[in-house]
């Protein structure tokens, strides 16, 4: 969804005064959801995590709010070892045993 909702959802001239509130009303419905931080992301697939730190170049654009694992091939857990120099484009994560993940950039 997110900001570019607005163009699939635009509203329709013309029509009658209920297709007009049946449109504000999924207006009203869909704009705080389109708002919310975690659908404004980048899924970086693939990614081989060691126990050492590697650094994950997220393609944001901007700093992270956050990550989700989506995708784990291994019992492993995954966390952020130090903070990054450069976190408007990189992520520093690190993992409890190796693995290849699927991230979710919010």
């Amino acid at each position: 969804m997110g900001a570019g909702y607005n163009r699939a959802l635009r509203k329709q001239g013309g029509g009658t005064d209920e297709n007009f509130r049946a449109q504000s009303n999924l207006e009203s419905f869909v704009a705080p959801i389109s708002k919310s931080i975690i659908l404004n992301g980048v899924l970086v697939e693939d990614v081989i995590l060691t126990t050492s730190s590697t650094a994950i170049e997220h393609k944001l654009g901007r700093k992270p709010r956050g990550y989700i694992i989506c995708k784990n091939n291994a019992t492993t857990s995954v966390y952020t070892p130090v903070a990054s120099t450069s976190p408007e484009l990189f992520e520093n994560l690190a993992a409890s045993a190796s693995c290849t993940v699927s991230i979710w950039f919010f």
